[in-house]
């Protein structure tokens, strides 16, 4: 089970990212007010969240360790050096600086998603989703943090749970695309396949797809046109996934599985991706899509 949900939470890590950058860039918008340095601090904070964006972290990390000196204790500057340290996979530096920017600022939904996706990566999911639900009663619409819950909830292996939620989600922003690529994932392909909706999910997939075209989002695509029986047009869409990740040198267990799909959608109809608990053809989730 767990080598299929780590499969199945690849989805949303770009969106995530996106979505907390995006967050982060709102956050370094407002100024840096403690301190004797503080007029400093900000202009550090706004360079270092622009480097990060740009993919510099190192000069980034130096714009914040300098905003960290000028204000040690403002919230932000801990925050966006925990979220540096958390992509940078220095794990436990950005556990305590989270943790200190959440001491100084308990009201900030960013925060607590932030800190929620550090501990469900750390496999730390309890944790993970009291992180989320304080993060949602703050903000309820944050696509970000219902993301993060419905992942947390899929790593447990409680996909039910997370269907629900999404579902639910989807009331409060019923526009937002992430969501319904997270949705259609679990309609077209979810391990219990009484969970499954394959026209709904091709519906949903479909309409992700043209907002946000991405490999992993095409795979989901496949699987729903699987999924409904549409096995040609299943097995032309996921050659299309299969050349795409050989062209980004994706590693072999990846291509094994995509190839392993195409042999499902080439065969006669019905031509869906089998239930069951552990299985290892199931579309990624795509946080590492090419």
């Amino acid at each position: 089970m767990r080598k299929h949900l780590r499969r199945f939470n690849t989805l949303l890590a770009g969106t995530a990212v996106i979505l907390l950058t995006a967050g982060s860039t709102a956050v370094a918008a407002q100024d840096v007010e403690t301190g004797s340095g503080d007029g400093d601090a900000a202009v550090q904070v706004r360079l270092g969240v622009a480097l990060m964006e740009l993919g510099r972290n190192d000069e980034a990390r130096v714009e914040f360790l300098r905003a960290l000196e000028a204000a040690p204790e403002h919230p932000l500057v801990h925050f966006h050096l925990g979220v540096l340290l958390a992509e940078e996979g220095e794990s436990e530096a950005a556990e305590e600086h989270l943790t200190t920017a959440q001491r100084l600022s308990p009201g900030d939904a960013a925060v607590h998603y932030a800190l929620g996706e550090l501990l469900r990566r750390s496999d730390r999911q309890g944790e993970a989703l009291e992180q989320f639900a304080a993060a949602l009663e703050i903000d309820p619409g944050a696509e970000a943090s219902l993301l993060g819950e419905a992942e947390a909830l899929v790593d447990l292996g409680r996909v039910g749970e997370a269907l629900t939620k999404l579902e639910a989600a989807r009331g409060i922003v019923p526009e937002s695309r992430p969501l319904d690529f997270a949705l259609a994932w679990i309609l077209a392909a979810a391990p219990d396949v009484e969970m499954r909706d394959g026209a709904r999910a091709l519906e949903l997939a479909q309409k992700a797809f043209a907002t946000r075209r991405s490999v992993g989002a095409l795979e989901v695509v496949a699987a729903a046109q699987a999924e409904v029986g549409q096995c040609e047009a299943a097995a032309a869409t996921q050659r299309t996934v299969v050349e795409q990740a050989l062209a980004f040198s994706q590693p072999a267990p990846v291509i094994a599985r995509l190839e392993s799909s195409l042999e499902e959608y080439e065969k006669d109809p019905p031509c869906a991706l089998p239930g069951g608990g552990e299985p290892s053809d199931r579309p990624a989730w795509p946080r590492s899509s090419p």
